[in-house]
């Protein structure tokens, strides 16, 4: 048994939901988890039922016996397994929609809700057609078309288990968005008015520095190795043929690597580039318009008319984008399989 499993207290010390706050939170800030009082406060309201807003009126509220059992074995498994919070208690809010996660898919942080906002406000009226590349979750694609219902939403992914926790999110918030099974733009055949992705962009060399918890995440959704510009290089040199004319292209981006990425788009002869700031100030969003080759007209602001295309559409796959996908896809299986273990660690601690 570790230091931290012994510094849990038994059951019987969350007698109440203000001991219970009081505790959990003391417990996970002593483990130098971020923002402890806000995850005891989830927590708590995961085992009690009580909604978030209704904890401080409820602190002298007695906890039933199953109830503070569960809270312990949550707290065990957030302080010592380093568990993500998220997986706990099998959900995370994006953009005003509770949405199922699990090991195997991407936890949805809250900076990407500025690239939802970027994309909703860049969207012309009228029925337009737009791609999600890598969902994870779906958070992207459903955040959309819960704002615009007239939009039609293609979103993809290549691992089969995100891939299900999306069409599970979709169902259970009856939005409808067309998935497929691939990576970057396989299966996609239409043009579109808007192409967005938070796709994986840590470099290699970065992910040694990173909170345990990020390691229960499936590591191809947070980096595709090397510099970590391969998969938004591909990305990016796929925009222009897949866009309607004055289609516009937004991706999250890793801030150190913002000059790479506007300079990725210049060469892709892509305009009206941007590099945008997330809410602390860091260069965190990338957006650029699709324009006509040299002696066309200009690239005009958005509407909801599909102008020429300024190439030909592709009539093969996606080859060079799948190359890469059974080897990020060989690193999700090892991934997955130590949040098993550590999900078993949690359950034999229960017995």
């Amino acid at each position: 048994m570790t230091e931290a499993s012994c510094t849990v207290p038994a059951p019987e010390s969350f007698q109440t939901v203000g001991q219970a706050l009081a505790l959990a939170g003391q417990l996970l800030a002593n483990a130098g988890i971020p923002s402890p009082a806000a995850e005891a406060a989830l927590l708590v309201s995961s085992i009690s039922g009580l909604p978030h807003a209704a904890l401080a009126l409820a602190s002298t509220t007695r906890l039933t016996a199953r109830q503070r059992y569960r809270l312990r074995v949550l707290t065990l498994a957030r302080v010592e397994e380093r568990i993500p919070l998220q997986y706990l208690l099998g959900s995370a809010p994006f953009y005003g929609l509770e949405l199922k996660v699990g090991p195997g898919v991407f936890i949805p942080r809250p900076e990407t809700e500025g690239l939802v906002e970027l994309v909703l406000a860049r969207l012309p009226q009228g029925p337009v057609q737009v791609a999600d590349l890598g969902t994870g979750s779906g958070a992207i694609a459903l955040a959309i078309k819960s704002q615009r219902p007239d939009v039609t939403v293609h979103a993809t992914d290549l691992s089969p288990q995100a891939l299900s926790f999306a069409r599970r999110n979709a169902r259970r918030l009856g939005l409808e968005v067309q998935f497929h099974l691939g990576d970057g733009y396989a299966g996609l055949t239409s043009l579109f008015h808007a192409i967005l992705s938070n796709p994986p962009y840590l470099p290699q060399a970065e992910i040694k520095t990173l909170a345990p918890e990020l390691f229960f995440e499936p590591l191809p959704a947070l980096t595709p190795g090397g510099d970590g510009l391969d998969v938004i290089r591909r990305i990016i040199s796929g925009a222009p043929e897949r866009l309607v004319n004055s289609g516009f292209l937004a991706l999250e981006i890793h801030p150190p690597l913002a000059g790479a990425v506007q300079q990725l788009l210049l060469d892709a002869g892509l305009q009206g580039i941007e590099i945008l700031p997330d809410l602390t100030g860091r260069e965190r969003y990338a957006a650029a318009v699709s324009g006509c080759a040299s002696g066309a007209p200009e690239a005009h602001p958005l509407t909801s008319a599909p102008g020429p295309r300024c190439k030909a559409p592709l009539q093969e796959g996606n080859e060079s984008v799948e190359n890469g996908a059974q080897k990020r896809h060989d690193h999700n299986a090892g991934v997955h399989g130590r949040v098993v273990k550590g999900v078993a660690a949690v359950a034999n601690k229960q017995s």
